[in-house]
């Protein structure tokens, strides 16, 4: 229902729904009398913009408007669910007139995080008033070099301005862009702002900046199901330069295209039907851990998504559905299982002002630029992760003397992080927790004592040990009058210690697990088939984390190493040597070519003949086992190799079992091949660690029924059968470098929702940076050492 409410005394009687119940307005019954405020800096006297409500005692509302020419107001009214309502003026720095009927009302005044509330009880009679407002600033995040943004709002162009000063909100990120159904381009969008937007910043003053082109796809309903909802969900591109001019599923293309113009990725809210599988997918960048349920009215969405709340978080209910809390510890907790996966998302925050009962910037993320600011370096300060998100405590920490964003990389087996800094905020400090590895790892103890200023501030000095890759944040609570829950969260500083990857809780991957396959369950026969295949991509995503865990983000895109041929430049192809030195050298997989004697045992060679590899000559599949096994297949690259020999294929398994992944280059077809290679896999080595090339279809549909455990790569022989093979289920595209002129090839590897891996030789930064452009998932080499300190140098 939607209902109006009086900006001044109204000339009839207008019955109106507050709080779940009518209150009757008699205003044209009494005199109106004018309230005229001015709301002044404490300390300077100067005016201010601000929000200000003013409620009578009767529960009415009542709006000002600017007593200047040159001011401005904008009155904002929503209401959700019973009791969540917020009503208010933005006002800028001018004064402000009201008409009220005599009675007693109350007055509340704010102005951003940054200064204190206040709040007053006033009585109106039959003479005009003057009220001369106060507001006392509590602390400066801009003398310090942060900056706050909120990157979800729907409030228009137009009115921004005026409510971005009001609010002390340096940056805003309007979604101008929005659509709400499948297979819409966000231009036609039935939400979208549209005009004629240029993709540059729109500057308020100095430090207050808008940016207006940004998207949103949330999408509600489906063309497959057209007489009801089928939801997926919401994610922001936030900064882009063109409108995007497609509709999602498949979400691929949106990844191509946001990278293309260098633009943002940003999730909504986490426990939307798709938002884990376009973690993974998507590789999205930011996580918003304020986001639009969070309310300064009474929280209200008590049921939504709860049916997929996770036991093992033992989030806070009650008979009504989550708690303010149990909401906002869900995200919390979702955050901190997908950190552990190995995703490094950076918060964010953001309020949906314009659709939701809450002031803009309510919930926001505070970014450090030392250098002073600008819109530029806001945005890269975001996506380094040089932030904390806050609805109220303010939150400076760094870990062994590096800001929030950073990577440590340690020397030893373990790492002592020292956090360091203070929490602050204007109300009093609940409690100050250190966060490692999804685990609450200590309190910090002691009394927050008052400022000058009229804040709060309690210092931080507390160790943490890692003895594996990790990473650690801090986040701080208020104690409130009113018991609610305000927060600050800082981004975290992650922990590289070699060796020993950061491997997610079981519990955390497994619930992950379980959300990916009942969303497959629930799309297969309504979503096209592409667009279920980025939902099994990003289920094997999960279960590959789940058994080997995560992959340095120094390595940015890359999420594998290959060793071609073992690690062929420092020792011969396709022998032991070569495997151990690949596992030697931090590679991820191993690649080996994979041939048949002529009495059926498999062996790894690359070539169909002997001659060039070993001090034999004819074909492999001419000579027996014993034959081939008297060879040398060392003395060829050096002759201190000479007793290396031709391995078998479960010799190389049983050596790479538990320590990399096996990538079986099939040399040879045919089922009895077949059968035999993953005999040996099964009994030598590890399916799951297990990557099949297959050089044909039918060859990748005979391996997923032979080895479903095993991911696929399709060794394609040309780019025409990239489409079939993806229907086919393979997991990744092999491309050749050569073909990556066409610059339709990566593009359609994403649409059709697989992963892109692409050949090299050496790892040196000439013939790898070239190839970083097209953001594969997966690298080979000859020479993975390189590989490995070339990335890193990269990125």
């Amino acid at each position: 229902m939607r209902r109006r409410f009086s900006a001044i005394a109204l000339p009839c009687l207008l019955a109106i729904a507050l709080h779940g119940r009518h209150v009757e307005l008699h205003a044209a019954e009494q005199a109106a009398t004018e309230l005229h405020g001015r709301i002044v800096d404490a300390d300077s006297r100067q005016l201010l913009p601000a929000r200000i409500s003013i409620q009578s005692n009767n529960g009415e509302w009542f709006f000002p408007q600017s007593a200047s020419p040159d001011g401005s107001a904008i009155e904002y009214r929503k209401e959700r669910q019973a009791g969540s309502i917020e009503m208010h003026t933005t006002l800028s720095a001018h004064p402000f007139a009201v008409k009220l009927p005599p009675g007693r009302y109350t007055v509340t005044v704010e102005r951003g995080k940054e200064y204190l509330t206040y709040e007053k009880s006033i009585d109106i009679g039959d003479q005009r008033v003057e009220l001369t407002i106060p507001l006392k600033r509590w602390i400066n995040l801009g003398d310090r070099g942060w900056y706050s943004g909120d990157t979800h709002t729907h409030r228009t162009i137009g009115e921004l301005p005026n409510v971005m000063l009001a609010e002390d909100l340096n940056v805003a990120l309007p979604l101008t862009y929005w659509v709400t159904k499948s297979d819409t381009a966000p231009t036609q969008g039935d939400k979208a702002a549209g005009g004629n937007l240029k993709p540059q910043p729109i500057a308020v003053d100095e430090s207050h900046v808008i940016y207006p082109i940004n998207t949103e796809y949330e999408i509600f309903t489906v063309k497959q199901v057209p007489d009801g909802r089928h939801t997926l969900g919401a994610i922001f591109i936030l900064g882009h330069k063109q409108a995007f001019d497609f509709g999602v599923p498949p979400v691929s293309p949106v990844t191509v295209e946001t990278r293309k113009q260098g633009a943002l990725l940003d999730l909504d809210k986490h426990s939307w039907p798709w938002s884990l599988m376009l973690v993974p997918v998507m590789d999205v960048d930011l996580f918003e851990l304020s986001n639009n349920h969070v309310w300064r009215t009474q929280f209200g969405f008590r049921r939504w998504t709860i049916e997929t709340l996770p036991q093992y978080m033992q989030l806070e209910t009650d008979a009504d559905g989550f708690t303010e809390w149990g909401w906002i510890d869900f995200g919390l907790q979702t955050y901190y299982a997908l950190l552990d996966c190995g995703f490094r998302m950076r918060p964010s925050a953001g309020t949906a002002s314009g659709v939701h009962p809450v002031p803009l910037g309510f919930g926001r993320v505070y970014v450090q630029l030392p250098d002073g600011f600008s819109y530029e370096q806001w945005m890269q300060g975001l996506d380094a992760g040089r932030s904390f998100v806050s609805t109220g405590p303010m939150l400076f920490v760094e870990v062994n003397g590096q800001p929030p964003g950073s990577t440590l990389r340690a020397d030893a087996k373990s790492l002592t992080c020292r956090v360091t800094g203070s929490a602050e905020a204007p109300h009093p400090i609940d409690r100050i927790e250190i966060v490692s590895n999804g685990s609450i790892v200590q309190r910090i103890g002691g009394a927050a004592t008052q400022t000058d200023r009229g804040g709060y501030r309690q210092s931080i000095d507390a160790s943490v040990t890692l003895d594996a890759s990790g990473w650690v944040t801090v986040r701080v609570f208020e104690k409130r009058p009113d018991g609610r829950v305000r927060f600050a969260h800082s981004s975290p500083v992650h922990v590289e210690i070699p060796g020993r990857p950061l491997r997610p809780r079981r519990e955390e991957v497994r619930w992950i697990i379980e959300q990916m396959q009942r969303e497959i369950a629930r799309h297969s026969g309504v979503l096209t088939e592409d667009a279920v295949a980025e939902y099994r991509l990003a289920l094997r995503t999960y279960q590959q984390i789940e058994r080997f865990g995560s992959q340095p983000a120094e390595w940015g895109s890359v999420r594998q190493i290959v060793a071609h041929r073992g690690a062929s430049s420092d020792r011969p192809e396709n022998t032991i040597a070569s495997t151990l030195r690949a596992i030697e050298t931090g590679a991820t997989a191993v690649e080996v070519d994979v041939r048949t004697t002529s009495d059926g045992h498999l062996v790894l060679l690359h070539d169909a003949t002997l001659d060039r590899t070993t001090s034999g000559s004819g074909k492999v599949n001419d000579l027996t086992f014993a034959d081939v096994r008297k060879l040398d297949a060392g003395t060829h690259f050096d002759a201190k190799y000479a007793d290396q020999k031709v391995p078998t294929l479960a010799e190389a398994a049983a050596v790479c079992r538990g320590k990399i992944d096996v990538l079986l280059d099939l040399k040879e077809s045919g089922n009895e091949y077949a059968q035999k290679v993953v005999r040996v896999i099964r009994e030598s080595g590890d399916p799951a660690r297990t990557i099949v090339g297959v050089r044909s279809v039918e060859q990748a549909r005979q391996f997923r029924s032979l080895l479903p455990e095993a991911r696929q790569i399709g060794l394609i022989g040309s780019p025409d059968e990239i489409e079939a093979y993806a229907v086919a289920g393979v997991e990744t595209i092999r491309l050749w470098p050569r073909w990556l002129t066409d610059e339709t090839l990566v593009p359609r590897v994403r649409k059709a929702g697989v992963r892109l891996h692409l050949n090299g030789s050496t790892g040196l930064p000439d013939e790898v940076a070239p190839l970083l452009k097209h953001n594969p998932d997966s690298l080979s080499s000859d020479n993975p050492a390189t590989l490995v300190k070339t990335l890193p140098a990269l990125y």
